[in-house]
C-alpha cells in the first residue's frame, strides 16, 4: 500500500517478518523537482550578492541548471561562490564521555568524532540542535572587542525559539559549530575512466561556552579571515542548496575573443545574407524581392519567439536558424519555379500564380513536416545542445511556413493578384529541360552507385582504423585558448608549461599564428580559474604580451551522454521520418530516403576522420542540420516523382522519375547556390571557432544535393517500385505525354 508517497512491501525470511520502506517513484520524482526548484532559486539569489549585470539562470533537462555570467571579472570567487553546497550545524559538544577514548577507538553511541579547524579532533553528540535552514539573514563583520573577523546571524521565529531553548538549558556548556559542505572532485579509476566523486566535509568553525541565553541575532567566529567570512555570510544569506551540485561543463571567454566572435559572426552572416538577397533579385526580379520580405520577416518573427521562449542561442541553434534560412528561401523557390512552369506552358499569369501556389504546397507541406518530426524526436531524445538545435529549428519550421504560404501569397496577390498584366516579373529559367535537352540521370545509376559505394567504403575504413579526432566536448577535459601579439613559439609554449608541472598538454596553433590552443586531457575542471591561472603565469614568464582569450572544461559524464543521447536521437529521428515518409509515400521511398540520409551522414564523417578535422559539438549540430537539409531536399524530388507518376499515363518508371528530376533540378540547384552562398561567408569569414561548423555543413550541402538525385531516386528502382505501386485511377483529359 502507499501512504503519503512511501510504499510498504513485506518480506518473508524463514522465521523473520521484515516490513520494507521505500519512497514511492512519484514522491521521489517531486523531491527532485523541488530540489531543483530550490537550487535555481538558492543560485539565483548568489548570483544577485556577485553584482552580476543581466544573468541568465535556466533548468536544462529534469537535473541540470545553465548559469551565464556576463562580465564577470573574479571567476575564482563566482564558481566558489555558486558551487559551494555549504550550510551550518549547531551540535553539542560531548563533555561527559572522554574524547581519548572516543580517539583510541571506544567513541560512545549518540557521539561522533569531527575535525576541528584547529586541526584537532572534537567529540560533538550526534543530535543536530540547529541548522541552516533556520537562518534569515547573515553579514560579515568585526569584533570591537578583539578585531577578528564575526559572522553576525539572524534567525526565523523558530529557529529563535529552538537556539533560545536550547542555549538557555545549556549554560555553561559547549557548543560546535560546523561548517558542512559536499565537495566533488574527478578521479581516474584503475581502468583508466574518470568518476567524479562526492565527498562530505564536516568542520567545527569553532565551539565557544554558552556564556548566556542566545536568541534570534548572534555572532559566530573562530579561526576565519576577512574573506572567508564574507564568503560565509554570503552563503547563508543565500540560502543553501536543497541538494548538492557539481560542475559537468565550464567555458570562460575573454573580453576580445567575445568581441572577435560577436564581429566575425554578424560580418559573415550580414555577407551570407547579402549574398543571397542579391542573387533572389538577379533570378527572380520582383518576385525575388518578395521572397527576401519574406525571409526578413521570417527571421524577426524566429527571434521573438526563441525571445519569447527564453532560449539560449547556441552553435547548435545558430546552425538550425542557418538551415531555416535554407528551407525558407526553398519554400519561395518551390512557388516561384512552379509559376514560371505554369507561364512557360501557355497559362494567364494569373493562373500560374493560382497554380504554382497550389501545386507547390504539397510538396512544402510534406517537407517541413518530416524535417519537423525529425526535430521533434531529435528535443525528446537529445540532450541540451541537441534540445536546442531541435527547438530552434521546430521554431523556424513553423515562422517559414507562415511566411513562405501566406506572407508571400499576399504579397503577390496584392501587387500582382488584381491586375491585368501581360507577364510577370520572375525572370526566365535556364533550365528548361525537356524531351532531347533532358538529362537521363537513371542512365548513369549504376556509376553512382560506384561512386558512393567507394565514398562509403573508405569512410567505413577511415572511422575504423582512423577514428574520429573528438573535441573535448565529447572526451571531456580542459581546453585553453592564448593570444600573443606576434606570432607564436609552441617549442617556448611547451617548454614553459612543463617549467610550471603541467606535462600532458597538447599545444598546437588556432587559426593564426598568433592563437594558441593547449589541451588538457586529463583536467578534472576541480578549479578551473586557477588552472587558467597558472597557464597563464606559467606563459608570461616568457612573453608578458600574452593574453587568455578562452577557457572551457568539460566533464566526462557530460561527454558519454552526449555520445548516447545523440546517438539515440539521430536513431529514432531516422525510424520516424521512416514511418513518415512510408505512410505518407510507400515504403520504397522511405527506405530511399533513409538510404539518403545514412549515405550523407556516413561520408560526411569519413570526411572528418580523413582529413582529422576537429569533431566537436558544433560538428555535431552542422550533423543535425545535414540531415534535416538532406530530408528536404529528398522529399522535394520524392513528391515531384509521386505528381508525375499521376500526371504522365505513358512511359517506363525510369522515363517517369528522370522527367521528376529534369523537373526539380532548378529548384535544387538554385537551394544549394543559396546555402553554399550563407555557407562560404560562414566558412573563411566566421572565424576559427565556427570553421568547422561550416565545413561540416559545406560537405553535407555538397553530399545531399548529389544523393537527392543519384542516391534516393536510384534506390527507388533498387527496391523494385512499379507504376502499378503508383497508379491511381485514370481521369478524363488527364493524359500527357512525356515530350
Amino acid at each position: 500500500q502507499n501512504h503519503q508517497g512511501l510504499a510498504f512491501t513485506t518480506v518473508d525470511r524463514s522465521d523473520d517478518f521484515l516490513l520494507q520502506v521505500r519512497i514511492g517513484e512519484s514522491a521521489r520524482q517531486d523531491n527532485q523537482r523541488q530540489a531543483l526548484k530550490q537550487n535555481i532559486l538558492t543560485l539565483r539569489n548568489r548570483v544577485n550578492e556577485l553584482g552580476v549585470a543581466e544573468p541568465v539562470i535556466q533548468q536544462q533537462g529534469s537535473n541540470r541548471v545553465i548559469i551565464q555570467l556576463p562580465g564577470v571579472q573574479d571567476t575564482v570567487r563566482a564558481r566558489e561562490t555558486l558551487g559551494a553546497t555549504a550550510t551550518l550545524q549547531f551540535k553539542a559538544v560531548d563533555e561527559s564521555n572522554s574524547l581519548e577514548a572516543a580517539l583510541a577507538g571506544r567513541v560512545p553511541p549518540g557521539s561522533a568524532l569531527y575535525d576541528h579547524r584547529d586541526g584537532n579532533r572534537i567529540l560533538l553528540k550526534k543530535r543536530t540542535i540547529l541548522t541552516g535552514e533556520y537562518i534569515t539573514n547573515a553579514s560579515s563583520g568585526l569584533d570591537p572587542q578583539t578585531g577578528e573577523p564575526v559572522v553576525n546571524v539572524s534567525l526565523d521565529g523558530r529557529g529563535a525559539k529552538i537556539m533560545s531553548g536550547f542555549t538557555g538549558k545549556n549554560i555553561g556548556k559547549r557548543m560546535a559549530v560546523i561548517f558542512v559542505e559536499n565537495k566533488q572532485y574527478t578521479t581516474v579509476t584503475e581502468e583508466g575512466e574518470k568518476e567524479v566523486v562526492t565527498e562530505l566535509v564536516e568542520e567545527v568553525i569553532t565551539d565557544p561556552v554558552i556564556r548566556d541565553q542566545l536568541s534570534a541575532r548572534f555572532q559566530i567566529s573562530g579561526a576565519m579571515g576577512t574573506r572567508e567570512a564574507r564568503d560565509l555570510a554570503l552563503l547563508l544569506r543565500a540560502g543553501s542548496l536543497a541538494a548538492p551540485m557539481h560542475f559537468v561543463e565550464e567555458r570562460t571567454v575573454g573580453p576580445s575573443l567575445g568581441l572577435d566572435n560577436i564581429r566575425q559572426g554578424v560580418r559573415s552572416i550580414v555577407l551570407g545574407l547579402a549574398l543571397v538577397v542579391g542573387f533572389m533579385v538577379m533570378w527572380y526580379r520582383g518576385f525575388g524581392l518578395v521572397a527576401n520580405v519574406a525571409l526578413a520577416l521570417n527571421l524577426v518573427l524566429l527571434v521573438a519567439v526563441l525571445s519569447l521562449l527564453q532560449a539560449t542561442l547556441t552553435l547548435p541553434g545558430i546552425a538550425g536558424i542557418v538551415l531555416t534560412v535554407g528551407m525558407a528561401v526553398d519554400a519561395n523557390v518551390l512557388i516561384f519555379e512552379r509559376i514560371r512552369e505554369e507561364l512557360n506552358a501557355g497559362n494567364t499569369p494569373q493562373n500560374s500564380i493560382y497554380a504554382g501556389f497550389d501545386k507547390a504546397f504539397s510538396t512544402i507541406f510534406d517537407a517541413n513536416v518530416t524535417t519537423l518530426i525529425a526535430s521533434a524526436v531529435l528535443f525528446v531524445f537529445g540532450t541540451g545542445p541537441i534540445k536546442g538545435f531541435a527547438v530552434t529549428l521546430s521554431m523556424g519550421i513553423l515562422t517559414s511556413m507562415f511566411t513562405a504560404i501566406l506572407v508571400t501569397r499576399a504579397m503577390v496577390n496584392l501587387v500582382w493578384g488584381g491586375r491585368r498584366v501581360a507577364s510577370l516579373p520572375i525572370g526566365h529559367s535556364l533550365l528548361r529541360l525537356k524531351g532531347e535537352r533532358a538529362i537521363r540521370f537513371l542512365s548513369r545509376r549504376r556509376l553512382a552507385a560506384i561512386v558512393s559505394g567507394l565514398m562509403i567504403v573508405v569512410s567505413i575504413a577511415s572511422l575504423a582504423t582512423r577514428g574520429l579526432q573528438f573535441g573535448i566536448d565529447f572526451t571531456g577535459g580542459t581546453l585553453v585558448e592564448v593570444g600573443y601579439q606576434q606570432p607564436a613559439d609552441l617549442q617556448q609554449v611547451e617548454q614553459a608549461l612543463q617549467g610550471a608541472g603541467i606535462t600532458d598538454a597538447v599545444v598546437q596553433l588556432f587559426g593564426t599564428p598568433s592563437d594558441v590552443l593547449i589541451r588538457l586531457a586529463s583536467g578534472s575542471g576541480g578549479d578551473l580559474a586557477q588552472l587558467s591561472g597558472d597557464v597563464l603565469t606559467a606563459l608570461q614568464g616568457y612573453d608578458d604580451s600574452v593574453e587568455l582569450r578562452r577557457v572551457e572544461f568539460v566533464g566526462p559524464q557530460v561527454g558519454e551522454e552526449l555520445t548516447q543521447d545523440g546517438g539515440l536521437a539521430l536513431l529514432f529521428a531516422l525510424l520516424g521520418i521512416l514511418l513518415y515518409v512510408g505512410l505518407r509515400f510507400r515504403y520504397q521511398f522511405a527506405m530511399g530516403a533513409v538510404a539518403a540520409l545514412v549515405h550523407d551522414v556516413l561520408i560526411t564523417l569519413g570526411l572528418f576522420s580523413l582529413f582529422a578535422i576537429e569533431f566537436d559539438l558544433t560538428v555535431l549540430a552542422a550533423l543535425l542540420a545535414v540531415i534535416g537539409y538532406s530530408l528536404n531536399d529528398t522529399i522535394v524530388v520524392f513528391d515531384r516523382i509521386r505528381e508525375n507518376f499521376a500526371v504522365i499515363r505513358k512511359g517506363g518508371v525510369i522515363e517517369v522519375i528522370d522527367q521528376a528530376l529534369n523537373d526539380s533540378l532548378a529548384r535544387t540547384l538554385v537551394t544549394s547556390v543559396t546555402t553554399l552562398m550563407v555557407l562560404l561567408a560562414l566558412l573563411f569569414f566566421g572565424g576559427e571557432v565556427i570553421r568547422g561548423f561550416a565545413m561540416a555543413l559545406l560537405f553535407g550541402v555538397l553530399i545531399g544535393t548529389y544523393s537527392s538525385l543519384m542516391v534516393a531516386s536510384p534506390a527507388l528502382i533498387g527496391l523494385g517500385l512499379t507504376r502499378e505501386d503508383m497508379e491511381e485511377p485514370e481521369k478524363e483529359g488527364a493524359d500527357a505525354e512525356l515530350a
